[in-house]
């Protein structure tokens, strides 16, 4: 499945289109500062290496410390983004979330309209864990406790890195905007006649 990402760079750049199969090779960097530090733009170079933000379907994954994506059965895939770097988050606020991304198919819900088929597994701390406790059920969400959260493997997993509030504005601001419809078909709205057949536009 086509995944967009935005490498955290000296100079922004828009998404860079990779195929959920090559996720494995993509340019890795080591594990960026920690401490609090926020990396200034003039420490960073232009390669590719530490992640800024995904797309997949137009969810964006932004300001988390690691990221994976792993292949599935039926074309599917695994998003995996967490945070634990111990110099923002303590053990009530760690925070990960895990969402399967299906092909995009009609929906009968929808009259048959092509839509998006996403679950997600959001593993919390105690802290934000009384937040979703209060927001109660959400449509095809899971919620457990941060300590069921399993880690990727390190072959899949690509850091974030923290960088300077104006050089993220920087990053936000040469991004092309994508959809989830840049995955597929455009959204057919459908809807049942008395004959029998559908009228779609």
């Amino acid at each position: 499945m086509k995944i967009l990402a935005q490498w955290a760079k000296r100079t922004p750049g828009d998404w860079e289109e990779i195929d959920s199969a090559d996720w494995f090779a993509k340019a890795k960097k080591p594990l960026p500062p920690s401490a609090g530090t926020r990396i200034p733009a003039s420490a960073l170079d232009n390669a590719a290496g530490w992640i800024n933000a995904l797309n997949v379907q137009g969810v964006i994954y932004t300001g988390y410390d690691h990221y994976a994506v792993s292949d599935l059965p039926d074309g599917a895939i695994k998003v995996t983004a967490w945070k634990d770097d111990p110099a923002y988050y303590t053990a009530a606020d760690l925070f990960a979330i895990e969402t399967i991304f299906r092909p995009l198919a009609p929906d009968p819900e929808m009259g048959d309209a092509i839509n998006t088929n996403q679950s997600t597994v959001v593993y919390t701390g105690a802290k934000s864990r009384e937040w979703f406790d209060a927001v109660g059920p959400l449509n095809k969400t899971e919620i457990k406790d941060y300590a069921d959260f399993v880690k990727p493997s390190a072959g899949k997993i690509r850091h974030g890195i923290y960088i300077e509030d104006a050089h993220f504005e920087a990053h936000r601001s040469s991004l092309s905007k994508k959809s989830w419809r840049d995955w597929g078909k455009e959204w057919i709205r459908c809807w049942p006649l008395r004959s029998g057949k559908r009228n779609c536009n």
